[in-house]
């Protein structure tokens, strides 16, 4: 997204009460393997 919804949560409000939700929530991060895709990805677009 762009503008002034970049970097913000926006929600369905027509589905608030549905029971069946529909996000994905990442609620640890595995720092040693996220570092190493980073500086592999980085050193590829570097050169």
């Amino acid at each position: 997204l762009l503008g002034e919804y970049r970097g913000r949560t926006i929600c369905d409000e027509h589905r608030l009460s549905d029971p069946d939700k529909s996000a994905l929530v990442a609620l640890t991060v595995d720092a040693p393997r996220f570092l190493s895709e980073f500086k592999t990805r980085m050193a590829r677009i570097l050169g």
